[in-house]
């Protein structure tokens, strides 16, 4: 998000907008504290907005308002009631942003006002810091320090963290490492591979605890721990793998082992993509010996490990093991190690190539039906759809699961097989009934014979007593309304989603008095389990069914039933401001 989105939310920001955020009582007091000044240290980083606000007590509370275009996503406060964003101090940091924009500083201002400065005065300012903050000393210490390891280990580390602050966004964490980043890079322009690889290890290792309190949507952090192993890589590359130097030996042994930790990271924490990056570098860069070092380790690191627990790691490693190996592999070491670390498809490729059929087909029995389909494209790239076929069709939980029997339908439809591809779909469709069933098979079968057959059994289906609302889809795409309103009503009982929305419109014309009621029923659900989205919703609701009264001559009925819906929930604040809002507008179009 950019700063436009905050300027469009500037735009709608008003204080009914707050008042509606924070509530009424948070509001008032909010407005005390805006008007008394205590927002304090006021700052915008991309979308967010932070400040710092005075407690009761002379202690202070940090804040956070997270925006986009349609208004707040989230926001924080670390006072004791300030966990959803909605007290007083968020309320006194939004009037603030609405009433003295000016107040809030970014980096970019500083740095505008910083560049006017001469060079004496900067080093007063840096002086004076000094001799006030014991966080400004440690940051000063770290930057006249940047050219030693020692002083960049410090920089690294004060990247992280704003002093005084809970937490710092993905953005001013990239935004403070771009300079080491840099450095790296330039120490490793000037071939001096040894600190150009101590900076990056530093700071790829404070990059993987980040990932403990950072979600990285940005996709920043990973971008970062990217470029270090892009430096490490550069690194091992240039590092000759010849040289006798024992300064050169380690250097190359310290960063396999950097890159192997990343690895086993990525390995172990699910996932966030660098294994992609690091496998492919070390297998065209290390040695053969290096190779069967880190294999070693893998394996090492894989035998203890529990196999149900820890089988996604287990597999990754596996993986690592045979790509470091190479064709350096016996098949029997090659079959053992799919084995021991659960590489189902590759040890069945294996296999398939070695023509083992009947153990492939007993292997295959044993997968999870999950498996089924991606172990299915194997047999068919080898010419062995019958095995994968008479598995598929022997295991009922692979019908119960669905989707080894959806990939032989379009595996079907792929290479001209109709018949076939129509036969599974029945199936599918005889498990469990489903409108996109229903219209893929209608699809199929138009020219077939016994297509009005075909198309009666699907219906009466899906009219047992599990599937009506997958009958009612179907009789309204028929434009069979009646039928559709009768067994809606008869057989179906919840009144909140999808499905009766589109009966609801269907059905306006011929029972509109019908399904005003049903649109009372939705508004008056969502006003039920609260909250402002719901609030929007059920005002949806009501201006549907205030425009049928309108069609109808009932507008005065409509009235009054506002008026008593409003009477009803008169304790919730948002829920009116909604109505009163918004209602009038959708029913002038």
């Amino acid at each position: 998000m950019g700063n436009s989105d905050l300027e469009n939310f500037r735009e709608i920001l008003d204080e009914e907008f707050i008042r509606d955020w924070c509530g009424s009582k948070s509001y008032s007091r909010g407005r005390e504290y805006f008007q008394d000044g205590e927002i304090h240290n006021a700052t915008i980083i991309d979308n967010t907005l932070f400040g710092e606000s005075y407690g009761n007590y002379d202690n202070e509370y940090d804040l956070e308002v997270d925006c986009d275009e349609n208004g707040i996503d989230e926001a924080y406060c670390s006072c004791p009631v300030g966990s959803d964003g909605d007290c007083k101090h968020i309320a006194a940091l939004l009037l603030t942003w609405l009433h003295n924009p000016e107040k809030f500083h970014s980096p970019g201002d500083f740095k505008a006002a910083l560049d006017e400065k001469s060079k004496e005065e900067l080093i007063e300012l840096i002086q004076t810091l000094s001799k006030v903050s014991k966080e400004a000393q440690e940051l000063i210490r770290a930057f006249v320090g940047s050219n030693d390891i020692a002083g960049i280990k410090e920089k690294i580390h004060s990247a992280f963290r704003i002093p005084g602050s809970r937490w710092i966004p993905e953005y001013a964490i990239y935004q403070n490492i771009k300079e080491i980043l840099l450095l790296a890079h330039e120490l490793e322009l000037k071939q001096n591979y040894e600190n150009a690889f101590e900076v990056v290890r530093l700071l790829s290792d404070e990059l993987k605890f980040s990932f403990d309190t950072h979600r990285d949507e940005s996709g920043l952090l990973r971008e970062a721990i990217s470029k270090c192993i892009e430096t490490m890589t550069d690194c091992l590359n240039k590092v000759s793998d010849k040289s006798s130097d024992s300064k050169s030996i380690k250097l190359r042994q310290d960063i396999t082992q950097q890159l192997f930790s990343l690895l086993t990271f990525d390995f172990n924490s699910g996932g966030i993509g660098i294994s992609d990056l690091i496998i492919p570098a070390m297998v065209n860069l290390c040695t053969t010996d290096e190779k069967n070092r880190l294999a070693t380790r893998a394996l090492n690191i894989m035998k203890p490990l529990d196999r149900e627990q820890q089988a996604s790691f287990i597999r990754s490693l596996g993986t690592f093991y045979l790509a470091m190996k190479g064709d350096s592999i016996t098949e029997k070491q090659y079959i053992k190690i799919c084995k021991d670390s659960g590489l189902i498809e590759q040890l069945i490729d294996k296999l398939l190539n070695l023509e083992r059929y009947d153990e492939v087909k007993k292997l295959t029995m044993t997968v999870n039906a999950y498996q089924l389909p991606a172990i299915a494209e194997i047999f068919a790239s080898k010419n062995r759809l019958e095995i994968i076929e008479e598995v598929i069709f022997s295991r009922p939980d692979a019908l119960q699961d669905g989707r080894p029997y959806e990939w032989l339908k379009k595996y079907y439809l792929s290479t001209d097989q109709k018949d076939s591809a129509l036969t599974v779909a029945l199936e599918l469709y005889d498990h469990r009934p489903g409108f996109e069933q229903y219209q893929e098979i209608v699809s199929m079968i138009k020219s077939h014979p016994k297509k009005e057959q075909i198309e009666t059994e699907l219906i009466e289906r899906a009219e047992s007593e599990k599937y009506p609302h997958v009958a009612v889809r179907i009789y309204l795409s028929r434009g069979e309304i009646k039928t559709a309103w009768d067994l809606y009503l008869t057989t179906y009982n919840y009144i909140w989603d999808e499905l009766t929305t589109q009966i609801a419109k269907a059905a306006q014309k011929v029972y509109p008095e019908a399904v005003i009621e049903l649109y009372k029923k939705q508004a008056e659900y969502h006003i039920r389990i609260r909250g402002r989205e719901n609030y929007q919703i059920a005002v949806q609701y009501l201006a549907q069914a205030g425009l049928l009264c309108k069609k109808t001559e009932k507008q005065n009925e409509f009235h009054v039933y506002v008026e008593s819906l409003k009477e009803i929930n008169k304790r919730l604040p948002s829920f009116l401001s909604e109505i009163n809002r918004r209602l009038p507008a959708l029913l002038e179009k």
